[in-house]
């Protein structure tokens, strides 16, 4: 999960390795013989607020509604047959079967409202979903809808009311789970909430996903290129990504919106490079420019230049036996908390002749129109 500049509690940051067995209504050997399966762990965070129910097989629930300023806690116990529903709804295959790359996630959001689901399912296996937006949710409805409905129905009921120091836990369940965030590395981007566009980049762009690293892949297996830039044009808040892979075969993304709205337009080109172009492409790669990043930390925050184009630009590459990543960047030089005409450049001229490139032989401009691109954020498949 993505940090934000005004910080939702750590609590709701939390992608939860939580639920339980849906056909073990007693507790395995493993557990305490008292002790009765999990069944389901469901949060929603919306608007800095969120809530998190975990449920028992017994029907035994545990419920946490966060807010900035409070944490209320309830315990509780439903009937065997609104169990028995859940049970049904979380069976089914449009769940059982789903996995998380199924499910879209932009590089751009327009709100915040996002939904995790955990489930054990059968020989012990953690199914963990994360929603990151509505949009993403509407392939699923027919099983995410209940399950929200029976979640504001839960916020409702008059469970046992325990304090925050007798009962907060973020609804983990009571075994040897790991529960961490993904910590900020530096001169790695984070989402932002920020009232203000003081920069069209994730470090501070509303509503933006941050270009997430991907896991360790072999230099060898790895792509030839994965480039994302983030810009802020004419009052649009602008988003794109490209994927080279090695057979030639690449992906791209644009995803853009009007500061303070809602809507989300999305354009996608796949196609395919021949080895003439690929040469070309890591020639331009192998430039002694893309060898030796500029030196010196990102600002903190980066005030937009009126020059237009990219404000921040993330590029990486196979090179000698591991990734190679570029950061570039330009910003309106800050001095005593207040912006002068100086254009301060990171990096952006090294990038131009790749950046031409690309938009010549991709042929962006035949991008078409989707409206949920999966791979939206260019993620090198495993």
């Amino acid at each position: 999960m993505e940090t934000l500049t005004n910080q939702i509690p750590t609590a709701l940051c939390l992608l939860a390795l939580a639920a339980g067995s849906l056909w073990a209504q007693a507790p395995s050997s493993s557990r305490a013989k008292t002790e009765a399966a999990y069944l389901l762990r469901l949060e929603r965070v919306r608007n800095r607020q969120g809530v998190c129910v975990l449920l028992r097989g017994d029907g035994q629930y545990h419920l946490e509604h966060h807010t900035p300023d409070r944490v209320r806690v309830f315990a509780g116990t439903l009937d065997s047959e609104e169990t028995r529903r859940l049970v049904h709804i979380v069976s089914g295959d449009q769940l059982f079967r789903l996995e998380q790359k199924q499910i879209t996630d932009p590089m751009l959001r327009s709100v915040d409202d996002q939904v995790i689901l955990a489930v054990l399912r059968p020989r012990d296996r953690w199914q963990e979903l994360l929603f990151p937006v509505p949009p993403s949710r509407e392939p699923y409805l027919e099983s995410i809808v209940p399950l929200l409905e029976w979640l504001d129905r839960m916020q409702k009921r008059k469970g046992r009311e325990l304090s925050e120091e007798e009962g907060r836990n973020n609804c983990r369940p009571f075994v040897n789970l790991e529960l961490t965030r993904r910590p900020e590395k530096k001169g790695e981007p984070r989402a932002d909430d920020a009232s203000a566009p003081t920069a069209p980049v994730p470090e501070s762009m509303p509503g933006v996903s941050a270009p997430v690293p991907q896991g360790p892949v072999a230099a060898e297996k790895a792509y030839v290129l994965r480039m994302v830039d983030s810009a802020f044009v004419k009052g649009t808040i602008e988003m794109s990504c490209t994927l080279v892979s090695r057979s030639g075969a690449y992906h791209f993304v644009k995803q853009s919106r009007g500061y303070g709205s809602q809507k989300v337009l999305s354009l996608v080109r796949d196609g395919t490079l021949d080895e003439t172009q690929i040469a070309a492409l890591r020639q331009l790669i192998d430039a002694p420019e893309l060898r030796e990043p500029p030196s010196g930390p990102r600002p903190s925050e980066l005030a937009i230049p009126l020059t237009g184009g990219p404000t921040q630009t993330f590029v990486s590459f196979p090179r000698d036996g591991t990734i190679q990543k570029f950061e570039a960047w330009q910003s309106l030089q800050v001095v005593s908390g207040r912006r002068t005409p100086t254009v301060q450049e990171h990096g952006m001229k090294a990038l131009l002749p790749l950046r031409q490139w690309l938009k010549m032989n991709l042929g962006e401009a035949k991008a078409a129109p989707t409206a949920n691109p999966l791979n939206a954020k260019c993620m090198q498949e495993p």
